[in-house]
């Protein structure tokens, strides 16, 4: 579309640290590259960091002494999602596993073909269109689905409840091990703590 040809321009930004200015490549496909990486269980920490800056830093992550890395990457990764806020639900969206959707929604909203215009788009320009995209996507629709509370099974919503829980399983994300942690720990917080009210009771 040619109204959003201005969007598509080579992406980078500057960082500073210390008294070092470093030119950060910070298109679309480089950062879905960087969340690969970073899901990569394989790779070492060293490995994932090294990896990464050198996607967004090119030759100069070479020159970069081993104290200042986690530093820099965590500083480009700040400045590109902002401070991460874990929240105790199940995942809305993941990048990389939703891709499919993200793309068809592009195309059927923007005229945006994903595929050839991810290396000249702008990071925050794609969030931007992407927190802009119509509630009647694939994809929007997917996330309302995913964060939808389940409510109380009554005589009237049987079905209405079925459904949504087929759907929720149909589009549910995979677990990481710490979201799989984080899920059987609270499991047992609820059946702790439902002991404790049955306790009470019976000495009531």
């Amino acid at each position: 579309m040619a109204t959003l040809n201005w969007f598509f321009k080579h992406p980078q930004e500057h960082i500073v640290v210390g008294r070092r200015r470093y030119q950060v490549t910070t298109d679309t496909a480089t950062v879905i590259t960087v969340l690969q990486v970073l899901q990569d269980e394989w790779l070492t920490p060293l490995d994932q960091c090294q990896i990464c800056l050198e996607l967004f830093l090119g030759r100069a992550a070479r020159k970069i002494p081993s104290e200042d890395s986690g530093k820099i990457l965590e500083q480009i990764l700040d400045e590109l999602f902002g401070k991460a806020k874990k929240t105790s639900g199940p995942r809305a969206l993941d990048f990389i596993l939703d891709s499919p959707y993200i793309y068809s929604a592009f195309k059927q909203t923007y005229n945006i073909d994903l595929m050839e215009a991810s290396s000249r788009l702008p990071w925050k320009v794609f969030l931007q269109l992407f927190a802009d995209l119509p509630d009647a996507t694939i994809i929007k629709r997917i996330i309302a689905i995913r964060v939808r509370p389940i409510p109380a099974i009554t005589q009237y919503n049987k079905q209405e409840v079925m459904h949504l829980m087929e759907q929720k399983t149909k589009y549910a994300l995979p677990m990481s091990e710490e979201e799989r942690e984080n899920a059987f720990q609270a499991g047992v917080d609820k059946l702790v703590n439902s002991l404790q009210k049955l306790a009470k009771a019976g000495e009531q």
